[in-house]
């Protein structure tokens, strides 16, 4: 993700105009949550701190909310971008070709702030 955003962003920045990078993961479109599920409908959070079991909670509570961010990603990428992609990349540009139109720059921003939750820089 990282190389792919790198390259677009220098891509850009020699005035090209490249088609919005697309990032996939290919299987499950999101993180498990099902461990959390478990631990909790078989009781086990009686065998542990009331503090820790707090904290477990909200790490699957924000590992959930990442997984459907990246979810938010994917769907628009999948029905706005990739039909697009075989159409040339003018399809994602302003008239004068300067600036992404502006659905596809925040799509571009959702999939920053999804690297940056998975890195650790926000959470």
């Amino acid at each position: 993700m990282e190389d792919g955003l790198r390259e677009w962003d220098e891509a850009r920045a020699r005035g090209e105009t490249p088609a919005p990078f697309v990032f996939r993961i290919y299987g499950a479109e999101k993180p498990p949550s099902t461990i959390w599920e478990v631990a909790r409908q078989a009781q086990l959070s009686e065998l542990l701190e009331p503090n820790l079991v707090f904290e477990l909670g909200f790490f699957y509570n924000e590992v959930t909310g990442v997984g459907d961010r990246y979810v938010r990603y994917v769907e628009f990428a999948a029905s706005e971008i990739l039909p697009l992609l075989k159409s040339g990349s003018a399809e994602f540009y302003s008239e004068d070709g300067e600036r992404l139109l502006p659905r596809f720059e925040a799509n571009m921003d959702r999939l920053r702030e999804y690297k940056d939750m998975t890195s650790g820089q926000l959470i």
